[in-house]
């Protein structure tokens, strides 16, 4: 698993919250909202990516 810096965050909050309404709550940000506006937060959200380990 690796963080994914707060730079590459916004589109994928913007997806996030459009997704899965029940994130909605706990981001601050109207899901129809522009991508600069969800960067603008991304850094109070921690975000993951999963990662497979080599075989």
């Amino acid at each position: 698993m690796a963080e994914v810096p707060a730079g590459d965050r916004g589109p994928i909050l913007r997806r996030y919250v459009r997704k899965a309404p029940g994130a909605r709550p706990h981001i601050a940000v109207d899901p129809a909202a522009r991508v600069s506006e969800f960067e603008a937060v991304a850094a109070r959200y921690p975000v993951f990516r999963v990662e497979r380990r080599p075989a």
